[in-house]
């Protein structure tokens, strides 16, 4: 199909994965997390015709928000697969970041209700963050607003939602090739580079990319006041992690759970088409 690349891109709007259970599925991100159904339509996916619910943290403000919708696509009997199943690629696609104002209260309510969420802490100079995961095994990550050192703890009201000032604020996937996959989601989709950040204690980089419309404190990416902007700001990001090693491809395909990134551009209305990224992941597009 057609590609957006003389078109600008207005925002990361949906991000698609697969559920084997969209009643529990849904149990969970608006009973757990907050989000609110905003509609649930019928389409073609690649096994046919399959049920596709969109959701977000919208309150019933869906209009008001810029991150991105969570689309769960029913596919009964799927099953994301084995982390240790060496008969299928490394996966690809690795979480969603919500980020929020206190991740600890957050991650205490949730496991009182019976989620298994790991210890919060800061991870180095990047941020405060914790993991858990949805009834099919996706991962999320809760990432606070500010650093450990910074946060200020605020009185909570009883009828205060479990996470407090939530934005589905990035999607992430691992790739290969940086150069290959900066070069298409910025040369080809026109996204821009907004951060990067080297882990090496760890063996990995991660960039993020948006839109570039905004403007942030400070123009040194590696600042941590750079990233504690990134995990303040109500839009969503893509992030790309690249490990340094040499690493085999990557699994892309229906066993990881990961259907497609939705981005939406300025252009004549209704106009869309889909491309394919240097490994594989589905880019959707669509204009208004």
């Amino acid at each position: 199909m057609s590609s957006p690349s003389a078109i600008r891109v207005l925002r990361v709007a949906r991000h698609r994965l697969v559920t084997a259970n969209l009643d529990a599925a849904l149990a969970f991100y608006t009973g757990y997390l907050g989000m609110a159904v905003i509609d649930t339509v019928q389409q073609l996916g690649e096994g046919g015709a399959e049920t596709v619910c969109r959701l977000g943290f919208c309150v019933g403000r869906a209009g008001e928000r810029d991150d991105a919708q969570l689309e769960l696509a029913h596919r009964p009997g799927w099953r994301v697969a084995a982390a240790d199943d060496a008969s299928v690629a490394p996966p690809g696609y690795w979480k969603i970041g919500v980020t929020l104002a206190d991740v600890r209260r957050a991650a205490e309510q949730l496991r009182k209700r019976g989620i298994a969420v790991s210890e919060p802490a800061q991870f180095q100079d990047i941020g405060f963050l914790c993991h858990l995961r949805d009834p099919d095994g996706h991962c999320i990550e809760l990432l606070q607003h500010r650093f450990e050192a910074h946060f200020q703890p605020q009185p909570v009201a009883a009828t205060e939602p479990l996470l407090s000032e939530p934005t589905l604020a990035h999607i992430t996937l691992r790739v290969r090739d940086i150069e290959r996959s900066l070069a298409f989601y910025v040369e080809t989709l026109g996204l821009h580079l907004v951060a990067q950040q080297e882990v090496a204690s760890h063996g990995f980089s991660l960039s993020f990319l948006g839109t570039g419309d905004e403007t942030p404190p400070t123009t040194d990416w590696r600042s941590s006041a750079h990233r504690e902007w990134l995990w303040q700001r109500p839009r969503t990001l893509i992030e790309l992690q690249h490990f340094h090693a040499q690493k085999p491809p990557y699994s892309v395909g229906p066993e990881t759970g990961f259907v497609a990134l939705g981005l939406e551009v300025d252009g004549p209305g209704g106009s869309r088409g889909e491309l394919t990224d240097p490994d594989g992941y589905r880019v959707e597009w669509v204009s208004r």
